[in-house]
């Protein structure tokens, strides 16, 4: 992938006869930024989006962006309880033998303890937060990506169907660090477009096989909050990126942003349900803007719809391997990664987590 964008940069000058304008200089930037994040990526947006930027410049934008996200969510699914039962449930995990997090903060207020003296790894516990404790378990998606016309989006370099495909994603905290571990599985293309596209990824045939992807997140609170409702908040870079993350709502939802100076690139929204038969959902969305050449700052690009449900272990790793089944995805090309794939390649791969 690297080595694809590489030639393809070294080429435009050549098919290009003009001097670089500014909307490339700021294309070239991304991608190599990107390129350089996509090793932790944690979504199919961080992928596409280094040769996106060039195929805007080409005048084929046919890799929309969605999000240059690193998954710095922050979850809780209470919303459906009684405010009071809420606020009971979130008090198991902030009260107890200890402070607070308001209380630690408004005491070290009045000591004369400030953010100067805190240490975010010995200070920070994500097992303060209701909404990071929800964050932990596994979870099962259906996810749908659309371009910059609404509908789902045809990668050049990945030719499986974006309309509706699956994410099995695990997640864990420890301290004040996060990790989560997602295996993307995708069907088979639709034999149609076969017909004038049949390049595949991996072993298997276009409209036969389909395919999986890995991606994979590790973040770290590092700064510590200056007042108590500023707690949950994280921020921090991503390549030449400003990344926040806030929480939103009544307790049930976060936004999560990105943004290079002043211009935004994505923007995503996380809502936490919980139905009436008890299971635990979060719907993520995400807009993204791409302000390169052929777009300005502001235009949407892409859009993101995943809806997950937690489930158990022994739910999780079995729907796990009837979608590989169900999509005919080969052995070979199931979690394919350093010379490992199969079934248990997977496994390895979303056990992560839980090594944190």
């Amino acid at each position: 992938k690297t080595s694809h964008v590489i030639k393809r940069l070294s080429l435009i000058d050549s098919k290009k006869d003009k001097p670089m304008a500014p909307g490339l200089f700021i294309t070239i930037l991304v991608s190599a930024a990107v390129l350089q994040a996509t090793a932790t990526s944690n979504n199919d947006d961080n992928i596409h989006s280094a040769e996106m930027s060039l195929n805007i410049f080409e005048k084929t934008p046919d890799i929309p962006l969605a999000s240059l996200s690193t998954t710095l969510h922050i979850k809780q699914s209470s919303h459906g309880l009684t405010r009071e039962t809420r606020r009971a449930k979130k008090n198991r995990f902030l009260k107890g033998d200890k402070e607070t997090k308001s209380e630690k903060m408004n005491n070290d207020k009045k000591s004369g303890k400030g953010k100067g003296d805190c240490d975010p790894e010995a200070d920070i516990n994500l097992e303060d937060y209701f909404q990071w404790q929800s964050e932990k378990g596994y979870w099962i998606g259906d996810l749908t990506f659309l371009g910059p016309d609404g509908s789902p989006f045809q990668s050049s370099s990945w030719n499986y169907p974006y309309g509706n495909y699956r994410g099995f994603i695990t997640g864990n905290i420890k301290g004040n660090k996060y990790r989560q571990r997602n295996v993307f599985l995708y069907p088979p293309q639709d034999p149609s477009v076969c017909e004038t596209n049949d390049a595949v990824v991996g072993d298997g045939k276009c409209g036969v096989n389909g395919n999986t992807r890995l991606f994979q997140a590790d973040q770290a609170a590092t700064t510590c909050p200056e007042h108590p409702t500023e707690g949950g908040t994280l921020e921090g870079p991503f390549g030449p990126f400003d990344t926040t993350t806030t929480l939103v709502g009544k307790e049930n939802a976060l936004l999560y942003q990105v943004f290079m100076g002043d211009v935004i690139f994505q923007s995503q929204l996380t809502t936490l349900t919980s139905t009436d038969e008890g299971v635990n959902r979060r719907t993520r969305t995400a807009q993204g803007f791409f302000p390169a050449q052929g777009f300005s700052s502001g235009v949407p690009t892409s859009a993101s719809f995943y809806r997950e449900r937690l489930v158990t272990e022994e739910e999780f790793y079995a729907e796990l391997e009837k979608t590989l089944q169900e999509y005919n995805i080969l052995s070979s090309d199931a979690c394919a990664a350093d010379g490992n794939s199969g079934m248990e390649a997977c496994r390895s791969h979303l056990d992560q987590s839980f090594e944190l």
